[in-house]
C-alpha cells in the first residue's frame, strides 16, 4: 500500500503538496521538505493545511507531519517566499511491466550501481531533477552517470556530459545524442526483468517505443501560455 506524494509549483510561487495514504488504516506521515527539492537554506515557510485551514510556521529543514486517515490525504499549501527555493524532485520510476502491476523505481546501491526497485520511503530514491541536467540525490549527495552498459552514482562534476541529463516527453532520459537509460531487459519471467526487483539500470542505443527506455519523472512542466 503506502503513501502517494504530490507537488505542485504554484502560479505565486508557492507550492501544492498531497500525500495520499493508500493503506486501509489511519498512519502518521512525516514528509522532509527535501524530498520536494525545497533548498536546504535557512528560511521560515508559511504553511497552511487545506482541509482544516489551520497554518504554521515550518522552516525548509523541516517536515510536513500528520496524522492521515485510511485511504485519505493530507494537502498542504506552502506560501511563496524570497527564500524559498525548488528544484523538481522525487522518485523516478520505470515503466510498469503489466497492466496494473506497480512501477519500480530508480534507487542507488550501496556501491555506487543503480538498479530498479520497489518504490520505498528510502533516501536513495529520492532524486532532484537539477537546472543543469544532473539527477542527483536528494541526500547524501552524488549524481547519476550514465555510459553504455553503465549506470552509477558517482561525484556530481558540472559540464560533465555522462551526468547532463535531459527528460523528453516521451519519458526518455538522455545523456548525449544517442544514449538512454534503460533497465536491462531479458527474457526471464513474465515481462521480462523490467518487472522484477535488482533489475540493473545502464545505458543504451535510444529506440523508439522502448518502454525498458521508458521514465516518468519529476519536472517543472509546461511553461505557462
Amino acid at each position: 500500500m503506502g503513501f502517494d506524494v504530490a507537488v505542485k509549483p504554484l502560479a505565486d510561487g508557492g507550492l501544492a503538496v498531497t500525500v495520499l495514504n493508500k493503506g486501509p488504516v489511519s498512519a502518521s506521515y512525516a514528509l522532509p521538505l527535501a524530498w520536494l527539492g525545497v533548498a536546504q537554506t535557512p528560511c521560515a515557510l508559511a504553511t497552511t493545511d487545506v482541509w482544516s485551514g489551520e497554518g504554521r510556521s515550518l522552516e525548509a529543514q523541516g517536515a510536513l507531519k500528520g496524522e492521515i486517515a485510511a485511504h485519505d490525504t493530507m494537502m498542504a499549501r506552502v506560501a511563496p517566499a524570497k527564500c524559498l527555493g525548488w528544484t523538481p524532485a522525487g522518485q523516478v520510476a520505470a515503466a510498469q511491466s503489466a497492466f496494473a502491476r506497480a512501477p519500480l523505481c530508480l534507487q542507488a546501491g550501496d556501491k555506487g550501481g543503480v538498479t530498479v526497485e520497489s518504490c520505498n520511503s528510502r533516501a536513495s530514491q529520492q532524486w532532484r531533477m537539477e537546472p543543469g541536467g544532473h539527477i542527483a540525490l536528494t541526500e547524501g549527495g552524488g549524481c547519476l552517470s550514465m555510459t553504455a552498459g553503465k549506470a552509477a552514482v558517482e561525484p556530481c562534476r558540472a559540464g560533465a556530459p555522462r551526468q547532463t541529463f535531459a527528460y523528453h516527453l516521451s519519458g526518455a532520459l538522455t545523456a548525449g545524442r544517442e544514449l538512454c537509460l534503460a533497465v536491462k531487459t531479458g527474457k526471464v519471467g513474465n515481462g521480462g526483468l523490467i518487472g522484477q526487483q535488482g533489475a540493473v539500470v545502464r545505458g543504451e542505443r535510444c529506440r523508439t517505443f522502448a518502454p525498458e527506455q521508458t521514465f516518468s519523472a519529476p519536472h517543472r512542466g509546461a511553461p505557462p501560455t
